[in-house]
């Protein structure tokens, strides 16, 4: 089977729609079903792989680290994508390069999906401030694109509650993202503490994920000063970029605490790894997760976690069972942080129920499930033809 991906979003940038990627291409090519990413080109940067298919683009204005891939303007393109003779088209993004694949998939006839990895209607502050978008503006755009699809992969139940609450008409299938264990787990490369200069009794407390205000991180900086009251040898390290770290860091000197943070920028997957193992405590405020990938990366190395009680993290974290869901203030935050720092026991039990849940939410697992719908799909699209 030959499986075609067209993505707005794909490397160089760093976050769970890539990570989720690159996963399913590891295991579909163990599998033998080549997969071919249509993305946007970025200038100077160079793919490693020959089954990535780069489209003209321009710059995204409104978030520069991204852009808007413009595939309808290259016939070279048509023709690359033609010649790979795909059996099945899958979308990640309603946007320009997402739009081709809906057309492409029309024109050829074949089954197209659309797995909604981002609640857009929470993004739309990165739209002239969110005065010209609205959050329902982004559900129509969401609902109009997803009933173009033969099915939506919703990769949460409550991400699949969400799409009907836009009013989603199409068949919405439940299928989580999983995580490679080979890829996320520490091996021992270095020890976070010597490599930064702590004592081997600091308490660290990780977040990983862009910097970006739909991460309710000022929630976690103010919280953070809250834990040095009483841990004031604790230190928060932030892996990850984004146009918030400027103000971020504003912040951290306004609430006196610039010295016990670090910001890491965004890091390969075995040195984020060995972050995650040495962690006392994975600190993750996002509202707006349609699964939190993350968590599983985490949860894979034995680290307790403490994130929000809404969204798509609900369908990973079980309250007090391998993780803890918190209320959206920082009292409570940094309540629920303070107790799991105080109670080793309490945050060994959650990390070791994580990792045993970890476990079960494999790349290899969720690729085969993606498999077997395809094949539905292609089945269902040969009895229409008849």
């Amino acid at each position: 089977m030959n499986i075609g991906f067209f993505s707005d979003v794909y490397r160089p940038g760093i976050d769970g729609i890539v990570t989720a990627l690159d996963m399913f291409l590891i295991e579909a090519a163990k599998m033998s079903h080549p997969t071919y990413i249509v993305t946007p080109r970025y200038p100077a940067y160079k793919d490693t792989q020959s089954n990535i298919i780069r489209v003209p683009s321009v710059p995204f204005l409104f978030y520069p680290p991204y852009r808007i891939g413009l595939p309808g303007l290259s016939k070279k393109t048509y023709d690359t994508i033609k010649a790979l003779d795909l059996n099945v088209i899958h979308t990640h993004s309603p946007f320009s390069v997402g739009l081709y694949g809906v057309h492409l998939a029309r024109k050829w006839g074949l089954p197209l999906l659309y797995t909604y990895h981002t609640l857009y209607p929470k993004y739309v502050h990165y739209f002239f401030k969110g005065k010209v978008l609205s959050p329902k503006m982004a559900e129509g755009i969401v609902r109009r694109y997803s009933d173009k699809c033969d099915c939506v992969v919703a990769p949460s139940p409550q991400m699949k509650d969400e799409l009907v609450s836009y009013g989603v008409k199409s068949r919405i299938v439940v299928l989580p993202t999983g995580v490679n264990k080979a890829d996320f787990e520490a091996k021992g490369l270095f020890d976070v503490r010597k490599k930064h200069g702590l004592g081997e009794e600091t308490k660290i407390l990780l977040y990983a994920g862009r910097l970006g205000k739909e991460k309710n991180l000022s929630l976690l900086l103010r919280s953070f000063r809250k834990t040095l009251d009483e841990y004031s040898d604790a230190h928060l390290f932030m892996a990850g970029d984004g146009i918030l770290k400027d103000e971020l860091k504003t912040l951290a000197r306004s609430l006196n605490i610039t010295g016990k943070i670090t910001f890491l920028n965004f890091l390969d997957r075995q040195t984020l790894a060995q972050y995650y193992k040495d962690a006392d405590l994975f600190v993750f405020p996002s509202i707006t997760e349609t699964q939190g990938l993350v968590l599983i990366e985490v949860m894979m190395n034995k680290t307790a976690v403490v994130t929000m009680n809404q969204g798509g993290v609900l369908s990973i974290i079980r309250h007090d069972k391998n993780g803890i869901l918190s209320g959206n203030t920082v009292e409570e935050f940094a309540g629920w942080t303070l107790k799991l720092l105080r109670d080793d026991g309490l945050r060994g039990r959650l990390a070791e129920a994580g990792h045993r849940d970890a476990l079960e939410m494999t790349s290899e697992v969720s690729t085969r499930r993606h498999i077997e719908l395809y094949k539905e799909l292609i089945d269902e699209k040969k009895r229409g033809k008849r």
